[in-house]
């Protein structure tokens, strides 16, 4: 019911994002219902992937990404939630597939309003 209310409010239909798992929007609900989770945690295959690491890291929420997309500009990102954010976990999604050549490694595409 509380999920129904949410996705008419915010016009999402379900199984569309933010559907599955504990979205920063819903962090207060999430930790009222259930305190004694550890970590609220993503799985990250967004392009904003920095933007997603500094919401999921904030104190009383220790930084834990269980699955990441894997492609060339994600892995850049395991030192930023390592060092900066201080991450206890940062796996990539698929990771047995980084023995390919770098050719055939799969490139993160351009959004238009990128330069």
């Amino acid at each position: 019911m509380l999920y129904q209310r949410m996705a008419e409010t915010a016009s999402v239909v379900a199984g569309s994002y933010p559907s599955g798992g504990p979205v920063k929007e819903v962090h207060r609900i999430w930790k009222s219902a259930a305190p004694s989770l550890f970590a609220l945690a993503p799985d990250i295959y967004v392009p904003y992937t920095a933007a997603v690491i500094e919401a999921y890291s904030y104190p009383g929420n220790p930084l834990f990404i269980p699955e990441v997309r894997k492609d060339a500009a994600t892995a850049s990102y395991c030192l930023y939630a390592f060092l900066k954010c201080h991450a206890l976990c940062y796996s990539p999604f698929g990771i047995e597939d980084l023995g390919l050549q770098p050719e055939e490694v799969e490139k993160p595409r351009r959004r238009s309003w990128q330069p």
